[in-house]
């Protein structure tokens, strides 16, 4: 009699310790997929001013080379990498920003909406990469080796 409460004992520990073991895993799972999720919501918006940008330009009537070649290598962009690259490559060519006429409105909306665009831009880039940063942080951490081990989950987001 003695043994059999053991065995069942013993299998009832095993038991609570895989259920314990799925549970760690699954928390883990979710939490980096959700961090993720997160580092590819400020992506979009990171593209979402980036896109504006653009329209800014256009609306604003600023003449850039190869505008349109930029653009469609832009919406072809799959990465991060790749729209920042084309990005700087536009903002090589246009150059800084004149100084507005001050007795213009319309020079001064221009230079405004610009300005503002560029602004907006820089603010969700720099949002992106802190949350790219603590996915990253969190990926290499023992629940996100454990989380990578049982997903598709990238390692690192940033370089």
């Amino acid at each position: 009699m003695k043994g059999k409460v053991i065995a069942v004992w013993g299998i009832a520990i095993l038991v609570f310790a895989g259920l314990l073991a799925a549970a760690l895993v699954w928390d883990a799972e979710r939490g980096l997929r959700n961090a993720h999720e997160l580092v590819l919501a400020h992506d979009r918006e990171v593209q979402l001013q980036e896109e504006r940008f653009f329209d800014v330009l256009v609306q604003i009537g600023r003449p850039v080379e190869d505008f349109a070649l930029l653009k469609r290598r832009f919406q072809r962009a799959q990465t991060i990498r790749e729209r920042e690259t084309v990005f700087q490559e536009l903002l090589a060519r246009i150059g800084q920003p004149q100084a507005a006429d001050p007795a213009d409105p319309v020079a001064r909306r221009a230079a405004d909406e610009y300005a503002g665009a560029l602004n907006r831009r820089q603010i969700a880039l720099r949002r992106y990469k802190e949350v790219a940063a603590q996915y990253d942080a969190r990926s290499r951490g023992w629940q996100g080796r454990l989380a990578r081990h049982f997903s598709d989950l990238p390692e690192q987001i940033t370089d």
